[in-house]
C-alpha cells in the first residue's frame, strides 16, 4: 500500500474507520460519497497542518484536496450528503 495510505501523524485517524456502529447505512453512504468527492483518506487531508482546526473547503466541500492517489470519478454529492458530512465530522472529530 505505500506511503500514501500512511497515517501523517500519530494520533491520526481512517475517516472511515472510525465512524461508530451506530451510523445507518444511509449516512455512511453520504459520508462516503464525500470522502471520495473530496479524495481524502485521514483526518490529516482534512485538517490545518497542526491538527487542530477542520480545513474550510474540506468541511463545507467546496473543492477536490490534493491527493497524489488515482481515484473514482464521484460526482458532486447532494447538498443532504453535505450535511450529513458535516454532521458526522462534528459528532465523531469534533466533540470531546
Amino acid at each position: 500500500m505505500g506511503e500514501y495510505f500512511g497515517k501523517k501523524w500519530v494520533r491520526d485517524k481512517n475517516l472511515m474507520d472510525t465512524l461508530e456502529d451506530h451510523w445507518s447505512w444511509r449516512k455512511v453512504r453520504a459520508f462516503n460519497h464525500c470522502w471520495i468527492y473530496l479524495q481524502v483518506l485521514h483526518l490529516s487531508d482534512i485538517t490545518t497542518g497542526d491538527g487542530m482546526k477542520i480545513l474550510p473547503e474540506a468541511f463545507q466541500g467546496t473543492t477536490h484536496l490534493p491527493s497524489q492517489l488515482q481515484w473514482l470519478n464521484q460526482g458532486k454529492p447532494s447538498p443532504g450528503d453535505w450535511i450529513i458530512w458535516q454532521k458526522m465530522i462534528t459528532r465523531e472529530f469534533l466533540s470531546c
